[in-house]
């Protein structure tokens, strides 16, 4: 699954911020820039939510038992 950095020109479509757990969607209606979080963190957006998270909740799992 392809991550894209905020700030990225991405095709149009629906994103979903994956970096913070906030998994806040963002909806583009034509081709265009992936908003920045102004936080000093590089937000992170990928095109399916459960996906992401599914990955995510793996790499938790494999870092606490491995």
């Amino acid at each position: 699954m392809p991550l894209w950095k905020a700030g990225e020109v991405v095709p149009a479509g629906t994103y979903v911020r994956v970096d913070d757990r906030s998994y806040r969607t963002v909806i583009l209606n034509q081709e265009g820039l992936l908003p920045a979080t102004f936080d000093g963190h590089v937000a992170l957006y990928c095109t399916s939510a459960c996906a992401c998270r599914d990955r995510a909740d793996r790499r938790r799992a494999v870092a606490r038992d491995g």
